[in-house]
Parts: C-alpha cells; structure tokens; sequence
C-alpha cells in the first residue's frame, strides 16, 4: 500500500511539473510584438547598424 501511494504522488508532482513547464511557456509568445526600426530612439539604432557587419535583423529582444 505504501508503494502505492509513494506512486501516487510522484504521478501528481510530475502532471504538476508538466503543467508549470507548459503555463511558462505560454508568457513567452503574449509579448511579443513587432516595431518598426524608425521606432527605435536613435542611439539603438546607431549600435544595431553598427554591430549587424552586413547582416540583418529578424528579432530582437527588449531588456530592462
């Protein structure tokens, strides 16, 4: 019996693991929005240009 219910609740933290793990990664796309590169203020659009060395931008991320 006592095996039992030691599977028992390792089958619940798992589910509840799982489910965290999933919730979490949901945040990551309701953030997500585009902006032109004119948007930016000036001073980041000087250091994107002047660190891109012939490439492009397709994302970036905001930091605070």
């Amino acid at each position: 019996m006592n095996r039992r219910i030691i599977a028992a609740i390792a089958v619940i933290i798992g589910v509840a693991a799982i489910g965290a793990l999933v919730y979490a990664g949901m945040d990551k796309e309701e953030n997500k929005q585009k902006v032109a590169m004119t948007e930016l203020p000036i001073a980041v659009q000087k250091t994107i240009q002047d660190n891109l060395g012939g490439g492009t931008v397709t994302e970036g991320n905001k930091r605070r």
